[in-house]
């Protein structure tokens, strides 16, 4: 009787096992983004690798100010990409990325709950930069669409004039050995220097900053308050000692 019992007990251990293993074998195939044009993002020709000035003319008390930014995904298909909600590390990056900027009063991080009930458009995210008094507004939008191939769009917009000031593109590929793309979510160590992803993204930052100090060059200090013009004579002013 122990003998039968050991022998059920066996087979019913034995087919748990097998089926476990049969399961950690099957793997969901991941699936990355389309790769996004930057003209999707912003009406402008498109850039590579590079921060391009839309507007040369100089500006007359445009800092200090704040900066609003706001985070674009992918969507589906071209024309579909929607606001999202940044993340706690993405709104660390940025105010690390500023850091210094004293002509920068703050960072204004906007989500979709700051345009209900309307739609994301760039008029939208202009306003809803302004009630928030920053005169500057980044979109951006970061694009993982292969194991290793990422990149990062983002236009800066005068929110006053709802037109971009400058426009900027970073991209980052690594292959391996065998000169294939390899994702290393998963692997064991750090892998920082050799994440696409995590090198756009720290490029795009950059690039924003060159963007803000171009911007601060050809910015003047605002007018001083002019003179009041009053007319009274000397010896009327009763107010003078």
């Amino acid at each position: 009787m122990r003998g039968l019992i050991y022998i059920v007990m066996s087979a019913f251990l034995g087919g748990m096992t097998l089926t476990g293993c049969a399961s950690s074998k099957q793997e969901t195939p991941r699936v990355y983004e389309r790769q996004v044009q930057l003209d999707e993002l912003v009406a402008a020709a498109g850039v590579d690798n590079a921060c391009v000035l839309r507007q040369q003319a100089h500006t007359a008390g445009r800092f200090t100010c704040s900066l609003a930014i706001a985070k674009y995904v992918p969507g589906e298909c071209a024309g579909n990409s929607r606001l999202s909600t940044m993340t706690n590390m993405e709104e660390a990056a940025w105010v690390e990325a500023v850091r210094g900027l004293i002509e920068l009063n703050d960072l204004q991080f906007i989500s979709p709950l700051s345009i209900v009930p309307g739609e994301a458009s760039v008029e939208s995210l202009c306003a809803a930069a302004q009630r928030r008094r920053a005169k500057l507004l980044l979109i951006y939008l970061p694009n993982r669409y292969g194991p290793n191939s990422a990149q990062v769009l983002g236009a800066l917009y005068d929110t006053q004039t709802c037109q971009p000031a400058a426009i900027l593109h970073s991209s980052a590929q690594y292959l391996d050995e065998e000169g294939v793309e390899s994702d290393l979510d998963g692997s064991e160590g750090v892998w920082r220097d050799r994440d696409a992803y995590y090198q756009a993204s720290r490029d795009c930052e950059k690039k924003v900053v060159q963007c803000l100090g171009t911007l601060i060059q050809k910015d003047a200090p605002p007018p001083t308050t002019q003179p009041h013009g009053w007319r009274t004579p000397s010896s009327e002013r009763w107010w003078v000692p």
